[in-house]
């Protein structure tokens, strides 16, 4: 995963936790690639932005990350009216019960 982030220009964090990961990525890829976290739970992603906002703040001031409150399970392939298409992907989200395969999102 390090090689494919060195040279990402997009990346998708699922469930964005305490950002900690987040972070890690958003170090690794080059300047211009964005990291979008995302999370169903705003105050989970409001931990995760205070966390890095104390730890590396250029991240923020630069937008390297992106913060999103969706549900994850469903992916994320639009933003801002722009198809998505990712050079990495991390799944970092719990699931409680596995759901109709339907709900997933096909790779």
């Amino acid at each position: 995963m390090y090689n494919k982030l060195q040279t990402a220009s997009a990346v998708l964090d699922i469930g964005t936790g305490s950002g900690f990961i987040t972070a890690a990525m958003a170090q690794l890829v080059p300047d211009g690639a964005k990291v979008y976290a995302i999370d169903h739970i705003q105050e989970i992603n409001d931990f995760a932005k205070s966390n890095i906002k104390k730890i590396c703040p250029h991240l923020i001031k630069k937008e390297k990350v992106v913060f999103l409150t969706q549900d994850g399970r469903k992916g994320m392939n639009e933003h801002e009216g722009a198809q998505m298409q990712y050079d990495v992907i991390h799944v970092g989200g719990q699931l409680n019960e596995v759901e109709d395969q339907e709900t997933f999102v096909s790779a």
